[in-house]
């Protein structure tokens, strides 16, 4: 079957054949050098800032950086891939510098594997209600890449602890 992958996570998503289909996509992140151990830069634990309007609050953003070559790999940012994010406006882009590293909870290491879920709108409905009211903002192909939903799970290789990290409606 071939399966709709968003273009930021070509080449470093391993599908999942056995849990994933036309709308869904799930697999686990591999560098481009073959590594699967990461350290995790985000910002899940900004505080709500109620005096932020509209559009001007940072969305979640999260990155992995290969423990192996370095490489840095955007696994997900609210304001590009949500489709509250990119299609309502309703958060930014964080800023990298605002991103703070993960630790294990349980061992304090800072390596993790990871896997994620990730749920798109329908094709069709995504060109019936998005690319057709906005055509000069989107196209067909737009759809792979807003999500409805996500779900990042992550593993500690040191210490074995497996958690779903974050699992987030985004429309």
């Amino acid at each position: 079957m071939s399966y709709t992958v968003p273009k930021h996570l070509k080449g470093i998503i391993a599908v999942d054949e056995d849990h994933s289909d036309e709308n869904n996509i799930a697999g686990k992140i591999v560098c481009t050098c073959g590594c699967e151990r990461f350290g995790i830069l985000h910002n899940n634990d900004a505080e709500y800032d109620s005096t932020l309007g509209y559009g001007e609050r940072d969305g979640l953003k999260v990155a992995a950086v290969c423990e192996n070559c370095g490489q840095k790999h955007l696994l997900f940012d609210e304001a590009k891939h949500s489709y509250d994010g990119c299609v309502c406006g309703s958060c930014k882009s964080a800023d990298d510098g605002s991103l703070e590293e993960m630790r294990c909870a349980d061992c304090g290491s800072g390596a993790f594997n990871i896997r994620l879920a990730i749920e798109q709108e329908d094709r069709q409905q995504f060109i019936e209600e998005v690319v057709s009211d906005d055509p000069e903002r989107f196209s067909p192909d737009d759809f792979a890449d807003i999500f409805d939903w996500i779900t990042i799970y992550v593993g500690c290789p040191e210490c074995g602890t497996e958690n779903e990290w974050i699992s987030l409606e985004l429309s």
